[in-house]
């Protein structure tokens, strides 16, 4: 049900043999990208906070895109914490969800 709708808000017809999980995952493109772009700034030394904000329908395709996703709507207010990690022993960077 969730992807048909998100399906309808980016006017694909899923009778059309279109995978739901292929449409979230397409949906959260723009999203996952600017998330991506975000943590490859913070890497080289931007700006250590940014916030984003979204709806459901924002959140559920990011979380499918992820592979995170538990089937399960999210709740109001849901958040996803992004988080770049540097370890001090080797500067090693790590990415914690």
């Amino acid at each position: 049900r969730a992807a048909a709708e998100v399906a309808l808000l980016l006017g694909v017809d899923l009778g059309d043999g279109a995978d739901p999980d292929e449409i979230l995952r397409l949906a959260a493109g723009p999203l996952v990208a600017d998330v991506l772009a975000g943590l490859d700034a913070a890497a080289r030394g931007a700006p250590r906070l940014r916030l984003l904000s979204g709806h459901d329908t924002t959140v559920k395709p990011f979380l499918v895109a992820l592979d995170l996703y538990d089937r399960r709507w999210p709740p109001f207010c849901a958040c996803i914490i992004v988080e770049l990690l540097r370890r001090k022993a080797d500067d090693a960077l790590a990415v914690r969800i």
